[in-house]
């Protein structure tokens, strides 16, 4: 399975793949996004400081399983996550574990141990209030410790889509496998929870996205949502998403060469947006680098903020 996932523009979630709300239009229109830009960037980005919080994700990814050290428990029935911004925003999701629990639970893991701290927001599919499709993030700074979980962490276990992708629910991304006709069709093994006829999502990591819009063609796919974010939280994401989306766009990847290309924004005859090989290679000295804007709008941290009992 490759190391990333994310999904198509546009359509599906799916290839060497990867990834993969409600407000009015006029509350939407209040923010200003050139506001965004006024967060003061680092002359030079300190590589050290996180190098103990690596280290400690670095242990989790081969951790046996059931390691209360590494928060690989059962989670509660409900819990909410705060991720605040570097430039002092934040917004919550509150997961609902029955709704699709091996998900959940990954979820749940991740977010005490803070994965999410200094992630970028690397993937905005943003151009309007009428032509918006996902954000995703999920990879952290550390190239190494982003292959080690791949490695150790990837799960294959899925769940059917209890809840529909919607606009501000949250799933995680995931790789996929082609259907096809005859005895041998991979698709067959993972029916029910996945009922689409061309793929199914499969093998999940530490990947996750929020829908901008009304993305249920999804669901038969098998991504299957675990929380949503709160009305207030979607009008951070939609006012980061308008910024970055519309500075850097889709991911290159999943744009052509010229444009024009859905999602995608072209700067100089170049795709401005994320290189994904390049990220993976470079971790976050890439995105400081090259996205200015994308790092300084970095996760600062996310924490389980509270949880509750059945």
């Amino acid at each position: 399975m490759a190391s990333h996932m994310r999904l198509p523009a546009g359509a599906c979630l799916c290839c060497w793949l990867l990834l993969f709300k409600v407000v009015s239009s006029e509350h939407a229109d209040d923010f200003d996004s050139n506001a965004l830009l006024s967060v003061g960037m680092p002359k030079q980005m300190d590589l050290q400081a996180d190098s103990g919080h690596y280290a400690y994700l670095l242990r989790c990814a081969q951790a046996p399983a059931g390691d209360e050290a590494c928060y690989d428990t059962s989670p509660p029935e409900e819990f909410t996550v705060r991720f605040w911004l570097w430039d002092g925003r934040s917004f919550r999701v509150r997961s609902y574990s029955h709704w699709a629990p091996v998900f959940a639970q990954r979820f749940w893991q991740l977010s005490n141990l803070n994965w999410w701290r200094g992630v970028a927001i690397y993937r905005n599919d943003y151009v309007n209030e009428s032509f918006r499709f996902v954000s995703q993030w999920g990879l952290v700074g550390s190239p190494a410790v982003n292959d080690a979980w791949t490695k150790w962490k990837t799960s294959n276990q899925t769940s059917p889509a209890l809840k529909s992708n919607t606009r501000g629910k949250i799933s995680f991304s995931m790789g996929a496998v082609e259907c096809t006709a005859g005895p041998d069709d991979p698709c067959q093994a993972l029916r029910p929870n996945c009922t689409a006829e061309d793929y199914c999502a499969l093998g999940f990591s530490t990947e996750i996205y929020v829908n901008f819009a009304d993305n249920s063609r999804l669901d038969e796919h098998g991504f299957a949502p675990i929380g949503e974010v709160d009305d207030e939280g979607m009008l951070v994401l939609d006012d980061l998403g308008r910024t970055l989306g519309n500075l850097y766009g889709e991911v290159q990847d999943l744009c052509p060469p010229t444009p024009p290309g859905k999602y995608c924004v072209y700067r100089d005859g170049e795709r401005a947006g994320v290189n994904e090989t390049k990220f993976h290679q470079e971790g976050n000295r890439y995105i400081w680098k090259d996205f200015p804007e994308m790092f300084r709008l970095r996760i600062a941290s996310a924490r389980v903020e509270r949880w509750y009992a059945a």
